[in-house]
């Protein structure tokens, strides 16, 4: 279930599987972007939605998060929506771009000079999202490397109760 999926996701490398995918643009991509064309990917089910408003009966396996869950209005509560989706023993799969220096956290905290990001986080209080919502990291990879954030995958799983 890629959360947030743009016109290019992961969806395209699941053929294999039966994919829900959800995006709150879905409409413009498919109206604005000759690159997208929902029709191509018949194995995957299309939602136009947020992750604040995605509802489903259903439990996914694995969830993908990729370069969205740094965008959305209430980062709390998406990570307890995506992670209340999982099923017990499942994946969830999230990039993130967390703060090097906790000063710089603070500053653009304080200045909300950046609008496409508004949660300011470190890694750890990335990894707390996961823990609180009943979720253990088992891996985390740094992508990139850069000055004020660095660029890293979470992979949880969602404990058995």
């Amino acid at each position: 279930c890629p959360a947030g999926c743009g016109p290019a996701g992961i969806f395209i490398a699941l053929e294999n599987s039966t994919v829900t995918a959800f995006d709150p643009l879905l409409e413009n991509y498919k109206n604005d972007l000759n690159v997208f064309d929902p029709k191509a990917y018949p194995y995957t089910q299309f939602v136009t939605s947020s992750i604040e408003n995605f509802k489903s009966d259903q439990q996914f396996d694995v969830i993908f998060c990729m370069n969205a869950i740094n965008h959305v209005r209430d980062i709390a509560g998406s990570y307890k929506i995506l992670c209340s989706m999982l099923k017990p023993g499942g994946k969830i799969i999230v990039s993130i771009d967390a703060h090097n220096y906790s000063i710089f956290k603070h500053i653009f905290k304080a200045l909300p000079g950046d609008i496409l990001h508004p949660h300011q986080y470190d890694l750890k209080g990335y990894e707390t999202f996961l823990t609180q919502n009943k979720c253990s990291i088992v891996n985390t990879v740094l992508l990139k490397k850069e000055f004020f954030f660095n660029h890293y995958v979470q992979v949880a799983v969602k404990n058995i109760d």
